[in-house]
């Protein structure tokens, strides 16, 4: 469901009248923007109830990108709406990919963008942050939950660690025959949580969350010289969300995005 925010006539009428001229001022400038980032927020939504995931994702990411760029000064009023409706649609949209902490993330940020939060759905906001608070504890990432703060603790190299520190070494796994399901070798049942791989080096290769014998979660992948390789998410044993997979600068180009399984496209026109 779209968020339930209309700009009135006269509001439009005045943002379309500010569109800045060669000597337009700066109050101006953030004017037209945002008449801007209104029309892209529409055709973002659009999209998302039409299932074009990849293509709302890159429209909100865009301006989001913009705001940041151009420096203008955040406002109590239609920046803080369009704000607060890029980062909720943006949690809808990895709610419906399974990616239950990027998706946790975002409805955090648009929960933390209200300044008076009695102008937006709390209710219906907080639904979701506390289902994506139970996905996350089923997904062996309850240590990342701030639940005094409400609030989500980064992906950061300790809690990385303290998980290659619990989770149970490959040599305790096997696979069934029909290499579909990993049990635990002690007592051959589908196992769940935590698992690491090595390279022959000793180096950790892959840490994977398991549900039922299932990868379910978090997945990340190291390179030999210990940088980062891939990182995944997956949702009963097929992948979804995003997919980066990094170069030996680190960096990650031409993400791809699935969901249940199969490679998603953006709407011809918005590659």
């Amino acid at each position: 469901m779209v968020l339930a925010y209309w700009f009135s006539a006269y509001q439009i009428a005045k943002l379309d009248s500010s569109k800045p001229s060669k000597k337009a001022d700066p109050h101006a400038a953030q004017e037209a923007f945002l008449l801007e980032w209104y029309k892209n927020t529409r055709k973002a939504e659009a999209s998302f109830e039409n299932g074009e995931l990849v293509t709302a994702r890159q429209l909100i990411g865009n301006f989001l990108y913009l705001r940041k760029k151009k420096g203008f000064e955040p406002n109590k009023g239609m920046d803080e709406v369009l704000t607060y409706r890029s980062y909720y649609l943006l949690g809808k949209i990895y709610d419906l990919l399974e990616d239950s902490y990027k998706s946790c993330q975002n409805f955090l940020k648009a929960k933390n963008t209200a300044s008076n939060p009695y102008r937006y759905d709390r209710r219906e906001l907080e639904g979701f942050i506390d289902r994506q608070f139970l996905k996350l504890k089923e997904q062996g990432m309850g240590g990342l939950i701030d639940e005094t703060r409400k609030a989500l603790n980064p992906v950061n190299q300790k809690w990385l660690d303290s998980v290659v520190e619990i989770a149970a070494d490959e040599t305790a796994i096997d696979v069934t025959p029909d290499g579909e399901t990993i049990v635990l070798i002690q007592t051959m049942e589908p196992y769940s949580g935590w698992v690491k791989f090595f390279h022959d080096s000793g180096a950790i290769k892959e840490l994977i969350h398991f549900d039922q014998g299932k990868r379910h979660g978090h997945y990340k992948s190291w390179k030999i010289d210990g940088s980062v390789a891939s990182i995944a998410t997956y949702h009963k044993g097929k992948k979804t969300g995003l997919n980066p997979t990094f170069g030996d600068d680190g960096k990650a180009y031409n993400i791809p995005m699935y969901r249940d399984g199969k490679l998603l496209e953006p709407r011809k026109g918005y590659e």
